[in-house]
């Protein structure tokens, strides 16, 4: 939803945009499409990171361009609640006098201005509604973490995969569920490493299987992997269903599920600076194995991991 109102007298002008976002399934999962769409850079790669506002919604930041042509846009506030994303911008330009130029409204007008139109959609949905700038997010080299390949004991990789003849592999990419960060920022160093088990197939062509998998992420800042946590946890909520959990024994925060659509366990953790999955899958004779022996043995797994994680 979208409403405009626009006034222009000679070279003098000022343009208030408001628009509302709702995002609902079946576009994946709703609160972190929402969380997507607010950590992104509206108006491209020239657009500076954007600024932490405190005190509206659930989450808030300011965008103020840095090109010349896209200063008269003006200032964008934009802030998200629950799964549903407010974004209010305020620009124009001024009578330039004499020289007959016509040069943007001042940052500052352009922000408060931005800043009232975003207060007062944000009291109409019953939520804070008092914008200010925030301080900004320290950030720090990410920390030191063992490679994931080290972070599982042989007693558990055995008692996991039940016998079969595992093979580790280390690979670049992970196959879990990939972090919250926008296609213009940077994303987060991570290793990951996978153990596979299997025997061959009978001749019916039936075979056990078991395959885990760790994936560690380390961030910047604790703020941006609290963040991508609650991205993942979101989502692997709509994908579990009743399967869902939330645990209290990993990290700052953790959960597990089942991804009814992948057929893997997931078992992730945030604590401090780092985001940790774990996956599990398997079948005995083509049969998925039970959603619940999966989750177990993830969470087995990243018991390990979260015992044996920093150096």
């Amino acid at each position: 939803m979208e409403c405009e109102w626009y006034s222009r007298d000679s070279l003098l002008s000022r343009v208030l945009q408001v628009r509302i976002f709702a995002y609902r399934p079946p576009v994946g999962s709703a609160m972190s499409q929402a969380m997507e769409h607010i950590a992104g850079r509206p108006l491209g790669d020239s657009v500076p990171t954007p600024k932490p506002v405190s005190g509206l919604g659930e989450e808030a930041n300011l965008v103020y361009p840095n090109d010349k042509g896209a200063v008269y846009e003006g200032a964008l506030v934009r802030f998200r609640v629950s799964n549903a994303v407010v974004e209010a911008r305020f620009g124009g330009s001024d009578d330039g006098g004499p020289n007959g130029d016509a040069p943007p409204i001042s940052q500052q007008v352009a922000v408060k201005g931005a800043f009232r139109a975003a207060a007062e959609t944000a009291k109409a949905m019953k939520t804070q509604a008092r914008p200010r700038l925030a301080p900004a997010v320290k950030t720090a080299a990410p920390p030191a973490v063992r490679p994931p390949c080290a972070l599982v004991s042989k007693q558990t990789l055995a008692k996991v995969t039940k016998g079969a003849g595992g093979e580790k592999i280390t690979l670049p990419e992970p196959l879990t569920l990939t972090p919250g960060t926008h296609e213009s920022d940077p994303p987060p160093p991570r290793q990951t490493c996978q153990w596979r088990a299997s025997t061959p197939p009978d001749d019916t062509g039936a075979t056990y299987r078991r395959q885990l998998q760790v994936t560690t992420f380390a961030f910047p800042s604790v703020a941006a992997a609290q963040r991508n946590f609650l991205i993942n946890h979101y989502v692997l909520r709509d994908q579990s269903g009743a399967d869902f959990r939330v645990l209290a024994s990993l990290g700052d925060q953790a959960v597990a599920g089942f991804d009814k659509d992948n057929k893997f366990a997931l078992a992730s953790f945030q604590r401090g600076h780092v985001v940790v999955a774990v996956t599990y899958a398997g079948n005995d004779k083509r049969v998925p194995i039970p959603k619940n022996q999966a989750t177990n043995a993830a969470y087995t797994a990243a018991l390990d991991v979260a015992a044996t994680l920093t150096p």
